[in-house]
């Protein structure tokens, strides 16, 4: 939760560059929950989870497992004036060929120019069907 509390605690681990060192665990099925949560929660009626992840996941649970529940769970928040389309993203340097199944765009990132121009191109490609949808 971002609230005074939790501003705190995030400036805190962000002063400690410790906090970044790799501690040999990579969650993204964990991390895609906390995300679909947040998302949830947010009022908001257009979500997107975007996952870029660096390291395959050695943790429960499995990010496909969240993901099928994520697709489980969506509501349609389409209306006539506003047409929303839905597809699950995920950026990662590969392994996830199971996202393919639920729908997920996958793509794959070498360096930090890469991983910039990936994130463009969905950017551009959401925000291009968003204004489609309006005309």
């Amino acid at each position: 939760v971002m609230d005074k509390a939790g501003f705190a605690s995030l400036r805190q681990a962000l002063a400690d560059p410790s906090f970044f060192d790799p501690g040999g665990k990579t969650a993204i099925g964990a991390a895609m929950e906390q995300g679909a949560r947040v998302l949830a929660q947010s009022g908001t009626i257009l979500k997107s989870l975007i996952v870029v992840s660096d390291g395959a996941n050695n943790l429960a649970p499995e990010p496909v497992d969240v993901l099928k529940a994520i697709n489980l769970n969506r509501n349609n928040a389409s209306t006539v004036d506003l047409p929303v389309f839905t597809q699950g993203t995920l950026i990662d340097a590969g392994g996830f060929e199971d996202f393919h199944t639920e729908g997920a765009r996958i793509t794959s990132a070498a360096d930090q120019t890469g991983l910039q121009d990936a994130l463009r191109q969905i950017l551009v490609a959401d925000i291009t069907r968003l204004e489609a949808a309006g005309n």
